[in-house]
């Protein structure tokens, strides 16, 4: 999985592992680590949940 920039599509940041243990949500939370405080995040429905968006939410705003 890549984060990347909407525009001109450049990379910010992957994850990846093995596909027998591959979670699209343990590499979406490695991945919040590399979101800046100015970055607008989209991100599929399949991406839901307070859990997951609680620590970038409470880094934004700091």
């Amino acid at each position: 999985m890549v984060l990347a920039e909407c525009g001109t599509h450049g990379l910010v940041d992957g994850a990846f592992d093995g596909v027998a243990r591959a979670s699209e949500h343990a590499f979406a939370r490695q991945l919040v680590a590399s979101l800046q405080p100015d970055m607008l995040l989209l991100a599929d429905r399949s991406f839901n949940g307070y859990e997951l968006w609680a620590t970038p939410a409470r880094r934004a705003l700091t």
